[in-house]
Order: structure tokens, then sequence, then C-alpha cells
């Protein structure tokens, strides 16, 4: 199953299901997205409930990263040519993201806030897709959200100073890891022209991993 799911995933008598997260784009997709009331970061698909554990093996697995969509379906037929369907994960409207298992390891780890603004969807969408060009980044999750001062207190001031730079509104937070991911993500910004007003980077610290379950637990930020 190829799978975007808002909230934790649940699932009851099942066995032998594997997951992995949604990968598609085609014209008009995200719009249809926005008009279901979906936000494409908004994603938990590797966050699963079971009701029904089976003791000895896990009911449900997570999908070996170098397995596609397209081994699973077949290509679209030219028929959809026309709409420029694509299973490929670089050009996929959902962020492609690894399971949140993937935390566990020992390999940097990095959280990046996007805050609101008239170019948050497009700043959000580049930076995706420049960390895409670097092999071993891997986008674990992705959140949208109202960020709260309260809850930023509560969750970041772990490893920032003061909360003075966040924004109000809804904002946008990825989690990655992997090899001198910081400074991966910064030169990322530095590209795509995002102003350091907009978004924050925290990264480098003892506590980060801790601080990213901590994040992924809460499942959301709320307004405060």
């Amino acid at each position: 199953v190829f799978l975007l799911c808002a909230t934790v995933a649940t699932v009851e008598a099942v066995s032998g299901l594997y997951l992995s997260c949604y990968q598609l784009y085609y014209q008009n997709l995200e719009e249809q997205f926005h008009a279901a009331g979906l936000s494409v970061y908004n994603n938990k698909w590797s966050s699963v409930y079971d009701f029904t554990p089976a003791s000895g093996e896990a009911n449900v697995k997570i999908m070996a990263d170098e397995l596609n969509v397209e081994q699973f379906f077949p290509h679209p037929s030219p028929n959809f040519e026309r709409f420029d369907m694509t299973f490929d994960r670089m050009s996929s409207v959902v962020p492609f993201t690894h399971s949140i298992k993937a935390l566990d390891s020992n390999e940097g780890c990095v959280l990046i806030f996007i805050f609101s603004s008239p170019d948050q969807n497009d700043n959000s969408k580049l930076f995706v897709r420049g960390m895409q060009f670097f092999e071993n980044s891997k986008l674990l999750y992705t959140s949208k959200s109202q960020l709260g001062k309260k809850d930023v207190a509560n969750l970041i001031m772990e490893v920032a100073d003061s909360i003075n730079d966040f924004g109000q509104g809804e904002t946008i937070t990825m989690i990655y890891i992997g090899t001198d991911v910081v400074n991966r993500a910064y030169q990322v910004m530095a590209e795509i022209g995002v102003p350091s007003t907009r978004f924050k980077i925290f990264g480098g610290n003892k506590n980060i991993h801790g601080l990213a379950r901590k994040l992924v637990a809460t499942a959301a930020f709320t307004d405060s």
C-alpha cells in the first residue's frame, strides 16, 4: 500500500501488509488534495497502530526503499499521457518520506521549519526537490500545522535560545537525516533564495534526535 495518511494509521486483523509513502503526479492532483482539505505535507504513513498484533512477527512492515510503485502497478497507458502522469519520486506531489523508524540511526539529523508566507508552498517544494539531489539525505517526516509560541517553547527551547524568530501561522516542518545534512539544508535554502526570516534550521546538537522523536510524538503543533 502506498499511503498518505494525515493521522496515525490503524489496522486490524491483517498480516503481511507492506507500506510505503504515496508517490504520484498528474496535472491538478495538488489542487484536488487542496479541495479535499488535505495537505500533502501531513503524512504519517509510517506510524501505524495495530489493534491485533501477532506474537513473533509484525503484521505491518515497511517496504524497502529501493522498491517503487512501477514494480507493483503497470506504467500509465498512452491514454493518460495528456495528464503527464508519473510515479517518479522526484515529481510526486506528496514529498517522498522514508520511515520515521530511521530516526533510530546515528546519522546526522536536522529539523527545518518553513514559516507562513505567500511563497511558503513554493519554497517548500523547491527545498524538497533540492535536497533530493543529495544521495545520503533522507526526508523522514513532514507536517503542516499552526505554530503556537507555547508549543515552540515546549519543544524547541531544548536546542534554541529564543523563540522570537518564530512567526505565527501555518508552519511546514521537516525532519531529515544524512551526511552533513545541516550544511546541505542551509545550502539549498541559499540556492533557492529563501529569506532567512522565513525559515529556521536546527541541527548538530546531541539532543536533536530526541527532539525530533518528541516532535513526531506530538503529531502536530497547535495554535495557542
